[in-house]
C-alpha cells in the first residue's frame, strides 16, 4: 500500500491493520521458537510487544520510510541453553537455509555468534548468543502509517485493559520478565477498550 493511501485511512482503520500485522509477526516468532524449545521463554522485560516503533532503517528497506511515517513491530525472546550455543546458532542457520531463506552468519566475535535472515514475506529474524541465552528477534516489515498516533492509541487502550484486569496475571512480569510459551503473547488491545473499560472516577 502506498504511503498516501495508508494515511488516507482513519486511525481506527490503521489500528485494525496494525493489529493484524502484530499477530503475523507474533505467530512467525512462535513458529521459530517451537523449532528449538517448546517450554517457556522470557520476553525482553522492556515495553510492550504490541506497541509499534518507527520503521526507519529496518530491512527490507522501504524507500522514503522514516520514524514519522512508518512503523514496525519488534519482538524479543530469550531461552537458556545447555551445551554449545555456537552449534545451536549453526543449526538455526541450517534450518533457515533449508526453508530457502538467505542467511548471514557472523562470528564468533568475542565468543558470540549470530545468524540473520529476511523471509520472503519481508520479516526479519535474528538468532544470537547472549550470555548463555539463545536470543530470537523478529521484526515485521515496515508499514506506512503514523507511528506516534498508533503507539499512543495502543498504549492508552492497553493501559485500560490492564487496569480492568482483562488478562489477569497471564502476561505479568515477575522479576522484570514475562515467561511465556511459544505462541502465547498478549493480544493487541481492542479498539473499543476505552468504551468497555472507562477509568474509575471517585
Amino acid at each position: 500500500m502506498a504511503m498516501e493511501a495508508a494515511f488516507a485511512r482513519s486511525l481506527e482503520e490503521q489500528y485494525a491493520a496494525a493489529a493484524r500485522r502484530y499477530s503475523e509477526v507474533s505467530e512467525l516468532l512462535a513458529e521459530v521458537q517451537n523449532g528449538y524449545f517448546v517450554d517457556e521463554w522470557e520476553d525482553s522485560g522492556v515495553g510492550a510487544d504490541f506497541v509499534p516503533m518507527g520503521g526507519e532503517g529496518f530491512a527490507p528497506f522501504m524507500s522514503g520510510a522514516s520514524n514519522d511515517n512508518s512503523y514496525v513491530f519488534r519482538l524479543h525472546r530469550y531461552h537458556a541453553v545447555e551445551g554449545s550455543l555456537e552449534a545451536l546458532i549453526q543449526r538455526v542457520a541450517d534450518d533457515w537455509r533449508e526453508r530457502g531463506w538467505e542467511t548471514k552468519v557472523s562470528g564468533p566475535f568475542a565468543g558470540y555468534s549470530r545468524v540473520a535472515t529476511v523471509t520472503p514475506g519481508g520479516f526479519s529474524l535474528t538468532a544470537q548468543e547472549d550470555d548463555g541465552m539463545l536470543t530470537l528477534i523478529a521484526s515485521s516489515p515496515a508499514y506506512w502509517g503514523d507511528p506516534d498516533a498508533l503507539a499512543a492509541a495502543v498504549i492508552e487502550r492497553g493501559e485500560a485493559e490492564s487496569a480492568a484486569g482483562v488478562h489477569g496475571s497471564k502476561y505479568a512480569r515477575v522479576d522484570g520478565f514475562a515467561r511465556l510459551l511459544p505462541g502465547t503473547y498478549r493480544p493487541f488491545p481492542a479498539w473499543d477498550a476505552l468504551e468497555k473499560y472507562p477509568p474509575v472516577t471517585e
